[in-house]
């Protein structure tokens, strides 16, 4: 038996009542699945938006409001001020190294050597320790594994999780910065939940530039 997460299951619901519409249909059928998504719990995300991203190898709720940019793969970002500032970043580490033609990813050249979630987990978790990053399992979703990081001579907070859909390793992580770098203040505001809400939803999909829906404007 499968067990859908509840963004899936408001998705699947919808998709049955909406099988047979016209295209004159389909500005409704716009608002209905917008409406669907889930309701954020923090106050820094106004709404969620169902994102596919063929650059980047993944379909994700994500926050609709935040600035999208382009570093490892796809980043969405707040920015309260200079220094304080939230960005999201979600790269699918094999639809990544495909595009890479010198050089290798490491969190993908790790998924190669033991692609199973608890193996590839203690490779990246043995790859941080050599590098002096210390790191809290914070919590173990389906599929995945959600930790805070400690990076040295950072004053940022970092919370990055690995997971695996459709047998391809995916990464989604959260840096917080200035005042938005503690972990309880995180929790408080529900950004925790949102962050995990958000990687519940994240699934693989194969690479294709020309399916962006909706469009990102960078």
């Amino acid at each position: 038996m499968v067990k859908l997460g509840r963004w899936e299951f408001a998705f699947l619901i919808l998709l049955l009542v909406l099988m047979g519409c016209s295209a004159d249909d389909a500005m409704a059928t716009s608002d209905a699945v917008k409406d669907a998504a889930p309701t954020p719990a923090s106050e820094g995300i106004v709404s969620f938006v169902l994102q596919t991203d063929g650059v980047c190898g993944y379909r994700m709720l994500r926050p609709e409001e935040w600035e999208p940019s382009r570093q490892e793969c796809r980043s969405f970002s707040l920015h309260s001020s200079a220094e304080d500032k939230l960005e999201l970043t979600v790269i699918n580490y094999q639809v990544t190294a495909q595009q890479i033609k010198d050089g290798i990813v490491v969190q993908y050249a790790l998924f190669e050597e033991d692609s199973s979630l608890e193996g590839w987990a203690k490779n990246v978790e043995k790859s941080w320790s050599n590098i002096g990053i210390r790191f809290t399992l914070l919590n173990t979703p389906p599929q995945g594994k959600v930790y805070l990081l400690g990076i040295p001579a950072s004053t940022n907070l970092e919370i990055v999780a690995l997971l695996i859909n459709q047998n391809q390793p995916l990464g989604l992580s959260l840096i917080a910065s200035g005042s938005y770098a503690n972990l309880e203040r995180l929790q408080k505001d529900g950004l925790v939940d949102d962050f995990l809400t958000m990687l519940e939803s994240v699934e693989a999909i194969p690479y294709d530039p020309q399916n962006l829906d909706p469009v990102i404007e960078e």
